[in-house]
């Protein structure tokens, strides 16, 4: 695949689109001082947002790591061979790569905290893992989980009992280390950058899915991969939407029809196991609906199609999950009010709604990075924007309920991956700055932020 030919194929910006890409970067750094203006306003007055970094959770330390150097190293290997190896590898070859990628990116970005540091955000009063350890009988748990609710740490109550079985789960297959924990959040969290490129490869075509592959995984939310869940539901989405993607390709509902007719049941599995991937990211997050709108997508075309069968195994795989669970004793509607009444009774009642719709886009723009935000007004094919718009439209979506104040550079993880979808408008002469511009990001925020994550 020649250079040219990929560049031609992106030749689409216009001297508007381009001026309002470049402008969104411009103003997410314009508007990082009036936040903080603002919130010392709100320390003057003697109330909090919880949120001393603002717009991120964490501290603002001005330090500079040695070990650092190392990330600087691979960051400049990156820049100088990574887009090239997009265009060159197999395909094949390219998935793996773009996994381990992103693993090691992560695990660089996190290597001022040293190995131990690693799993100690696991391991804090807040979080699920010192829970999980205490579980004897899952099945008892899961029963009483919602009228135990407000006796759990603090995630643990916004969140549906899926995280800590997970947690549970490890420690009975001996994972005991933290550390050892996190290693393997990481390894199952960067599993998003190569899922992503499968459904863009089916939705929008190989050359489009090589262009994301330069970016996908690289954004500067990989800082909170090696340390939260969130990221793992980020990895269990896009899986699911690369099912429903690979669904809706084998059934001849998307692009040309078919020559031949597809028999009813092609796609079937694939909608089938998308289903039962949605399933169970309902138990781990209450933000699933919001971070499936791409795989729900899939099943809109579906549906459009009439491809009945595929659909069906689609709605039957997303029950299971939830109807075993409901038989356990937990119906997720229970969870969900149970969780609504603890957070606004929570910390979010001393939170001011109207900071938190200004930090939030903030936060969430600096995890995806200059390239994909700048790159989200460029043109691209139907299938990049049904991916890379779901995730927005999700995104806007998640905004105005109000539902998140602050710390959304975890929670909105999902979103990021499929927003990455957007590079796929960056030319091919561009590729080496926004890249740098992207691991650049990163490291500075690995060196002058502190994250508990």
């Amino acid at each position: 695949m020649s250079e040219p030919s990929v560049d031609k194929a992106q030749a689409r910006w216009t001297p508007l689109r381009a001026g309002i890409g470049l402008a969104l970067p411009v103003a997410v750094l314009a508007l990082i001082p009036v936040l903080r203006w603002w919130q010392r306003r709100i320390w003057d007055r003697g109330d909090q947002v919880n949120l001393d970094g603002a717009p991120l959770l964490g501290e603002w330390v001005a330090r500079a790591p040695m070990v650092l150097i190392v990330a600087l190293v691979g960051a400049a290997a990156l820049v100088r061979w990574w887009p090239g190896l997009t265009r060159s590898l197999r395909w094949g070859v390219l998935l793996g790569a773009s996994w381990a990628v992103s693993v090691l990116w992560a695990l660089a970005l996190a290597l001022p905290g040293g190995w131990r540091g690693l799993g100690e955000p696991l391991e804090t009063e807040w979080e699920y893992l010192p829970l999980a350890r205490t579980i004897d009988a899952p099945g008892t748990f899961v029963a009483g989980f919602v009228e135990n609710l407000r006796d759990y740490p603090i995630h643990v109550q916004g969140h549906p009992p899926g995280p800590v079985l997970g947690f549970w789960a490890f420690d009975r297959l001996g994972i005991g280390s933290a550390s050892v924990m996190a290693l393997v959040l990481v390894a199952l969290a960067s599993m998003a950058a190569p899922l992503v490129l499968v459904a863009c490869r089916a939705l929008a075509g190989e050359a489009e899915a090589r262009r994301v592959a330069v970016f996908v995984g690289l954004t500067p939310s990989a800082l909170w991969v090696a340390t939260t869940v969130d990221a793992v539901f980020a990895a269990v989405a896009v899986a699911s939407g690369t099912a429903l993607a690979l669904a809706v390709v084998r059934a001849g509902a998307w692009g040309e029809r078919p020559a031949e007719p597809r028999p009813a049941s092609a796609g079937a599995a694939m909608a089938a196991m998308g289903g039962v991937l949605a399933g169970l990211l309902v138990l781990g997050t209450y933000g699933a609906a919001l971070f499936l709108i791409p795989a729900g997508l899939g099943v809109v075309v579906l549906a459009w199609r009439r491809r009945w069968l595929p659909l069906a195994a689609a709605a039957f795989g997303a029950a299971a999950p939830l109807l075993m669970f409901a038989g356990a004793g937990y119906w997720i509607i229970d969870g969900l009010n149970a969780t609504i009444v603890a957070y606004h009774e929570g910390v979010a009642s001393r939170r001011p709604a109207a900071f938190f719709r200004l930090s939030n886009p903030l936060a969430v723009a600096i995890a995806m990075g200059p390239a994909v935000l700048a790159s989200l007004p460029g043109r691209r094919s139907a299938g990049a924007w049904l991916l890379a718009g779901g995730a927005l439209a999700g995104l806007i979506v998640a905004e105005a309920t109000g539902l998140s104040k602050g710390e959304v550079e975890r929670i909105w993880l999902p979103f990021v991956p499929w927003l990455a979808v957007a590079t796929a408008a960056i030319p091919v002469r561009w590729q080496r700055a926004a890249l740098a511009a992207q691991l650049g990001t990163g490291l500075l925020l690995a060196a002058v932020f502190i994250s508990p994550w």
